[in-house]
């Protein structure tokens, strides 16, 4: 049992094994920064903020988030802190939580289950979409209009559809019709966004750290703040020197050059000036244009510093060997040519080369999908020469596919990859 910041408690429990098994839900979770940028001439503001946001939600099945106590068994009714997939995935008895004073069983999210946060996110950009005026951040409401009697407009259009969907908010933690209010990690204004006072003097007052965790702690703290400061990549590549070759939790000490010290009180003192970073106008020049990928990309290659700055990220890997073939067509090498000139509704060729008489075959395909690739090669090659023992592909996603890969183990075919980045590998059929 936990105490929250007003004094209630709240049941948690370790999902550690349940989280390792649950499939992620992908849901993207909006960044901060990109939720204030529609800010622009807005002069009034309001924060809403839900009652037990994640207790809001049911649960399909009651019996799978029990918690025990010793005053008998507890459900929740609604989506549990932490719950994952709650629309569609079946859970079976898994949040059962058993704690000294009983079994607890949730009907809403529980704290620690990993899907929690995109669950929840999905649930209330359903309940405030298509309202522009309105930025929902988990259990955080922004409403920005440009005049008061916008504004009570806005806030009734947002309480008829919380009413809708049954979303309770919490009263005492709301601020209605502001200029200025603070919304997660940030002061909003009708000019533009600050970080909050106290944060900043978290950075200003904190001491020189003695641990390569501290400094971390110290990096990622500024880090969210970093908008706000000019240079501070530049600022910072002494201290983030420290972090290279770090586990987490590293306590190894810190020792301290002249100029780390300079670029940690340099920071600091950065981050104390910060200025207001005003709201991005509908009418600002923005650096896009149609053809900016290619214009891009064309400047990248003939721009003689960056080619000479340019590391490889490949990795070499030395040639590997055959095994040779005893027999004709035990060992094929088979690869894919196009797209070509269309020729009666054919772009693509699936070549077929036989390692030990050099036979080759191409059969022309309509695509190169899974499915087109496995029946050229089985009705043009298997169904004459028969399955061969072994079958050479590059190393592309379509020879990858699940189709291609039960088709050689239907055949008893073992499968051999060429060399990454050395097509010669492949032998005649490149």
């Amino acid at each position: 049992m936990v105490t929250k910041r007003n004094g209630d408690w709240c049941p948690c429990g370790d999902y550690r094994k349940l989280n390792s098994v649950t499939v992620p839900d992908r849901y993207p979770v909006p960044h901060i920064q990109d939720c204030l940028q529609m800010l622009e001439g807005k002069k009034i503001f309001c924060t809403l903020d839900l009652a037990k946001a994640y207790h809001q939600i049911p649960v399909q099945d009651v019996s799978k988030t029990a918690v025990a106590t010793p005053f008998g068994l507890f459900e929740f009714l609604y989506i549990p802190f932490g719950l994952f997939e709650f629309l569609y995935i079946p859970f079976g008895l898994f949040e059962f939580l058993y704690i000294p004073f009983g079994l607890f069983e949730f009907l809403y999210i529980p704290f620690g289950l990993s899907n929690a946060a995109a669950t929840f996110q999905r649930f209330i950009h359903h309940v405030l979409s298509g309202m522009d005026f309105c930025v929902p951040y988990f259990d955080d409401v922004l409403v920005a209009s440009e005049s008061d009697i916008q504004h009570l407009e806005h806030l009734k259009q947002i309480f008829q559809r919380f009413e809708k969907y049954g979303v309770r908010l919490n009263a005492s933690k709301c601020i209605l019709v502001k200029s200025t209010v603070k919304f997660p990690g940030y002061i909003v204004t009708p000019d533009g966004i600050t970080p909050l006072p106290e944060k900043v003097s978290a950075v200003t007052d904190l001491p020189e750290p003695s641990t390569v965790k501290e400094l971390r702690r110290f990096l990622a703290l500024i880090n969210f703040y970093r908008r706000f400061v000019p240079n501070a990549a530049r600022t910072q590549t002494v201290l983030n020197a420290y972090l290279k070759g770090a586990k987490k939790n590293d306590k190894t000490p810190i020792t301290w050059t002249e100029e780390a010290r300079n670029a940690f009180e340099k920071r600091k003192h950065h981050f104390a000036e910060v200025t207001v970073l005003y709201h991005l106008s509908a009418n600002a020049s923005r650096y896009v244009w149609p053809s900016m990928r290619a214009d891009v990309t064309l400047w990248a290659r003939t721009c003689l510093q960056c080619q000479q700055a340019k590391v490889s990220q490949h990795t070499r890997s030395k040639l590997s060997g055959f095994v040779p073939p005893s027999a004709r067509f035990e060992h094929v090498h088979i690869d894919l040519v196009g797209p070509l000139l269309p020729s009666e509704g054919f772009r693509y060729c699936l070549t077929c080369v036989d390692r030990f008489s050099k036979w080759p075959e191409a059969f022309p395909l309509v695509d190169i999908s899974a499915n087109t690739i496995a029946t050229a090669f089985y009705s043009g090659w298997i169904s004459r020469f028969g399955p061969p023992l072994r079958l050479t592909t590059d190393q592309g996603t379509l020879f990858e596919t699940a189709l291609c890969q039960a088709l050689t183990k239907f055949l008893g075919t073992a499968r051999q990859r060429t060399t990454p980045y050395h097509p010669a590998s492949n032998g005649q059929v490149e």
